[in-house]
């Protein structure tokens, strides 16, 4: 299993867009995406620090969607 994460923010702007790709790890060409838009606010506190306990578990939500998405095809 591979992911590859791609965070793309325009600047000045507080909302970001997530780019998930989830590659099967068996050398096939199968994979699938998922994009998240949302507020950065979200995950930082006010110093600018990445809210692990916040971000980290989204993030494993979402995995789990594109694992489950594979097992639903």
């Amino acid at each position: 299993m591979l992911l590859l994460l791609s965070l793309s923010v325009v600047r000045y702007d507080d909302i970001y867009e997530l780019t998930i790709e989830y590659k099967d790890g068996n050398g096939s060409s199968n994979f699938r995406e998922t994009k998240l838009q949302d507020s950065v606010t979200k995950f930082f506190d006010e110093k600018g620090t990445l809210r692990e306990d916040l971000f980290c578990p989204q993030l494993k939500q979402i995995c789990r969607s594109l694992q489950k998405d594979k097992k639903d095809k």
